[in-house]
């Protein structure tokens, strides 16, 4: 009985992450072209139909990270990973971690962090916490 409650939970995550692969092809894409912007506003689209789905935080997350934008990158990374905390876990195959640390690193080695908005240092410090292994 367990043997079959453990293959029916990993055709589920096999399952889950074609969905991903092919519900956000396009997106992924864009990103391969580099055309950040119009695979946002793709993103946007997509977004419109799942609207509850974490992957597309975290797209948005390495987008607006690409783009420049480290404080909206950081939300929408916290979003994400609020959603579903398998972004930051290493042997998750729909791992983010690289890209969620490389954010973190960036955003705690600037001079003076006291002096960002409030909202920015809580998405980061959450993020930090995840990535060491603490929980919600």
């Amino acid at each position: 009985m367990t043997g079959g409650r453990a293959n029916d939970q990993k055709l589920l995550r096999e399952a889950r992450i074609l969905i991903i692969q092919r519900r956000y092809e396009p997106v992924e894409t864009l990103i391969k072209l580099g055309q950040n912007q119009q695979a946002l506003l793709k993103l946007e689209e997509i977004s419109r139909s799942y609207p509850a789905d974490p992957h597309a935080y975290i797209l948005r997350g390495e987008l607006l990270s690409a783009m420049g934008a480290p404080a909206e990158a950081a939300s929408s990374f916290a979003q994400g990973v609020k959603l579903e905390g398998g972004y930051v876990d290493k042997n998750s195959p729909l791992s983010k971690r690289a890209a969620i640390s490389r954010l973190v690193e960036a955003e705690l080695s600037k001079p003076n962090p006291g002096s960002s908005p409030q909202s920015r240092i809580n998405d980061i410090r959450y993020l930090q916490s995840r990535l060491a292994g603490g929980c919600e």
